[in-house]
């Protein structure tokens, strides 16, 4: 599960980067409830989504990605020990997102091209709360190559990782040391990789009702990439990507022995 105070190795932030703040706003609002609020650094992209006054994701500005796309942000006790290690290890450290002293952090890839971000002591933003309907309740990797990303993040963020069975046996479920499991990663199928899918991570919402979500997305113009399913020891699950291209998945019912988790304080 997530926490609003993440363990290092953990999640700790989700970015979108949008081309449009506005029109992510409108789709994410009718989605989730939530409310786009702009910072006033990086041009209109650079805000906060809320629900309830309460931060459950960051937007900026799209680069050079060909679509829209979800940043996920894991917590490190060091910075640069970290980006060491990413490149030690066959990863890369993106040119355009430096480390900055400002932020504390570092958008990176994985050998197997999954992009994802760090974050030091210094950074600046958190989640208020998860683990509810409408907030971020786990992270996922969808790997063309799971065993070699598996090693990766073992060494980089001393994940405990083990195979759990889903997904016909295609997925490893993850957590920080001590903690429990906060997502998972998954083997890209051959024809999703002939088909030129390509390593992705991606959030997970929870939602009261995953049919009913993934209707009012297809309806604001998202594509479905898996339709609802039942997943043994998870709920009934979805993936889709919004009009721009940024793909998530939403998941209701899933059976969890511990309480949510939140920081109720407006920040």
């Amino acid at each position: 599960m997530l926490r609003t105070e993440p363990a290092p190795g953990a999640p700790a932030w989700i970015a979108l980067e949008t081309s449009d703040a506005a029109a992510s706003a409108a789709f994410y609002g009718e989605l989730f409830g939530w409310r786009h609020r702009q910072l006033g650094r990086g041009g209109e992209a650079q805000g906060h989504f809320t629900l309830d006054g309460l931060r459950v994701a960051g937007t900026e500005r799209r680069r050079s990605a060909r679509h829209d796309r979800w940043t996920v942000r894991f917590r490190v006790p060091d910075l640069a020990s970290a980006l060491e290690a990413v490149r030690e290890n066959g990863g890369t450290v993106d040119p355009d997102t430096a480390a900055t002293a400002a932020t504390d952090t570092a958008v990176v890839h994985d050998p197997t091209g999954g992009r994802f971000a760090l974050e030091g002591p210094g950074g600046d933003e958190g989640l208020d709360v998860v683990d509810e309907p409408g907030t971020l309740t786990r992270v996922e990797l969808c790997s063309a190559d799971a065993d070699g990303a598996a090693a990766f993040y073992r060494a980089v963020l001393g994940w405990q990782i083990r195979d759990d069975g889903a997904y016909g046996g295609l997925h490893r479920s993850v957590a920080a040391v001590g903690e429990a499991a906060h997502g998972g990663i998954v083997q890209l199928p051959g024809e999703s990789q002939t088909a030129g899918v390509r390593s992705r991570w991606q959030p997970w919402f929870a939602v009261v009702d995953c049919d009913a979500v993934l209707n009012s997305a297809v309806k604001q113009g998202a594509s479905v990439l898996l339709p609802p399913m039942e997943q043994a020891g998870a709920g009934r699950l979805a993936v889709f990507a919004d009009p721009v291209g940024a793909v998530c998945g939403v998941l209701s019912g899933e059976d969890r022995q511990d309480p949510p988790l939140s920081r109720r304080a407006s920040r």
